[in-house]
């Protein structure tokens, strides 16, 4: 197989830490499957000749790539065109240009593609597999007097806006009966928002593993809020609508999400040979992507009810806040056509 590779831009730590953001923590429970938008896929990959088609692949952070040729899943029967992009929101811009088939990435791009009217479904979703894992955290000084959200009221908080961290601030609120009003968002992309609360210009900075363990070592810090009391996050597998309507494409599609399926596993099962090709590729001191692969174990699952209710209540938030007009619904979003070829291989 010939693969390409385009990069977006230079892989470096804090841009892999965006990526990072498809794997807030939550479940994995299993939902109903779906029927809705499609019909399942019945044609394997084997029945078609796929050697002409170019599947160009969205790689967040480079993970991707490196994660199929480890696990001996990059010998396909069709091209791989590889671009890499630092997080959600400008894989989608790619989709959108029909320079992108497919990209994994977090639950809220999605959202904001379909306010928009960019023709993209979700094709297949995963859940972290330790639900108490706290991979999303509002953290404030040790010596601070904020000691819960309530106490945010009126103080600075760097948040990355519209992203699946901001979302996470505005359950937090919700719950105390507070808004995005009463707090002062400084709206910052994680690297910047660690930087400004290390530095002191932020009260409370609303953080994601592992930029957590980093901003402890730079300022002793506790957390007030973790995210798994508040929501399931879901990483979404998210292709573009053409590439779907296309029987080879979406052929190649449905085989390249089953070893992406098999490729976490593999990762999963053979830390100590994955945590050196992780370093290599993110960048990562070698103990922080231990841990960083740890807090970031995903099970994949068939597309169903309990996907839609989640993927909903943040569509609603994002209403409510005035991002996206009201109105849309969660199952418009996904193409259940490869339910029967994930739950095939997910375990």
């Amino acid at each position: 197989m010939h693969q390409h590779v385009h990069r977006a831009r230079p892989v470096a730590v804090l841009l892999v830490l965006l990526a990072l953001v498809a794997t807030a923590c939550g479940s994995d429970s299993k939902g109903t499957e779906a029927s809705a938008n499609t019909t399942q896929a019945t044609t394997a990959p084997a029945d078609l000749d796929l050697s002409g088609v170019t599947l160009r692949v969205g790689d967040l952070g480079g993970t991707q790539q490196a994660g199929l040729e480890a696990a001996g899943e990059s010998d396909t029967p069709y091209k791989i065109e590889w671009s890499q992009f630092p997080s959600g929101p400008p894989a989608v811009e790619a989709i959108n240009a029909g320079a992108v088939d497919i990209a994994i990435m977090g639950d809220t791009p999605p959202i904001f593609a379909a306010a928009g009217g960019v023709d993209t479904k979700v094709v297949a979703v995963a859940r972290p597999k330790d639900g108490n894992q706290p991979y999303l955290q509002i953290l404030v000084p040790e010596g601070s007097d904020i000691h819960t959200v309530a106490d945010l009221k009126s103080k600075t908080v760097a948040v990355a806006q519209q992203t699946i961290l901001e979302y996470f601030l505005r359950k937090a609120l919700a719950k105390e009966g507070l808004d995005i009003g009463d707090v002062k968002p400084a709206y910052l992309q994680p690297a910047d928002g660690q930087a400004a609360y290390s530095s002191g210009k932020a009260d409370a900075f609303v953080s994601i593993e592992p930029l957590t363990t980093i901003t402890n070592s730079a300022k002793k810090s506790r957390a007030i809020a973790s995210s798994n009391d508040y929501f399931i996050s879901q990483t979404l597998a998210v292709a573009r609508g053409k590439a779907l309507k296309d029987p080879k494409v979406s052929a190649a599609l449905g085989d390249y999400l089953q070893r992406i399926v098999r490729t976490y596993q593999w990762e999963q099962d053979h830390i100590e040979a994955w945590v050196p090709i992780y370093v290599k590729t993110t960048k990562f001191p070698a103990t922080l992507a231990a841990a960083t692969i740890a807090s970031t174990a995903v099970a994949w699952q068939p597309i169903g009810d309990d996907v839609f209710k989640v993927q909903q209540d943040q569509i609603d938030t994002w209403a409510e806040a005035g991002a996206v007009p009201s109105g849309l619904k969660a199952k418009d979003e996904f193409d259940t056509r490869f339910n029967t070829l994930i739950k095939e291989v997910a375990k």
